[in-house]
């Protein structure tokens, strides 16, 4: 019997060489419906529309291996996709009806990474940045652009950016703050002390000085369209 195998196993050799199929691993296609997707490691899960037999296949590969460096799409779940299924059962991500990212994921010598991502969510909180665009790297320092026009440096722990020129930009708070100082000090320099009063006449010179000075607000000063933060380690 055995010997009968092994004679089977020639001419299928014999036949596939003839046929110019041997140790070739041709592709069949199939499409599936995306269930999960995992982008720490560049996989995801799909169940075949195609097939009245629900197969659902896992460890569908988003790239040719994890440490792929170039343009990945990440599908959306309940998209469909076009997979291509090797002979020995491997499964890759071919077409993309819709996706989540477009990344660019660059692999460093030192075992980071950096990423420019094309993104519809951004972060764990899943919320909408239709087509906004995030340039980060593995740790999530970087930069954060969303198409209603709001940019994020790093965690954008640090709040709004410093509004410099403009009614209520720094430089115009700044010169009202330095308005105020300036009479305070004419007051001081040109008052002349009136006895025994209790500083009466020195608090109506203050007053008539400071009249009309417009008070500095840097409540205003902050643009919350643009926050930062510190880079993370």
């Amino acid at each position: 019997m055995s010997g009968l195998k092994k004679d089977m196993g020639a001419i299928q050799r014999a036949v596939q060489i003839l046929a110019g199929t041997y140790d070739k691993d041709l592709l069949s296609f199939e499409v599936a419906k995306v269930q999960t997707v995992d982008t720490q490691n560049w996989l995801c899960s799909a169940q075949l529309v195609s097939s009245t037999v629900q197969t659902i296949y896992n460890n569908i590969q988003l790239t040719s291996e994890k440490t792929s460096n170039g343009f990945i799409q990440v599908p959306k779940i309940n998209s469909n996709v076009i997979l291509a299924i090797t002979w020995r059962n491997e499964i890759y991500v071919f077409m993309c009806s819709e996706v989540d990212a477009l990344v660019f994921h660059q692999q460093n010598c030192d075992g980071s990474y950096e990423e420019f991502i094309i993104s519809t969510t951004t972060g764990t909180a899943n919320t909408p940045l239709p087509l906004g665009i995030q340039l980060v790297d593995g740790g999530g320092n970087g930069i954060v652009i969303s198409s209603t026009g709001t940019i994020q440096l790093n965690d954008g722990s640090y709040g709004g950016l410093v509004i410099a020129n403009g009614t209520s930009g720094l430089q115009n708070q700044l010169n009202n703050m330095n308005a105020q100082l300036q009479a305070v000090i004419s007051s001081l320099t040109n008052w002349a002390p009136t006895p025994n009063d209790g500083g009466a006449a020195l608090k109506t010179y203050f007053s008539t000085q400071i009249a009309g000075k417009q008070q500095a607000d840097f409540s205003s000063i902050i643009n919350a369209d643009i926050t930062h933060g510190p880079k993370t380690n």
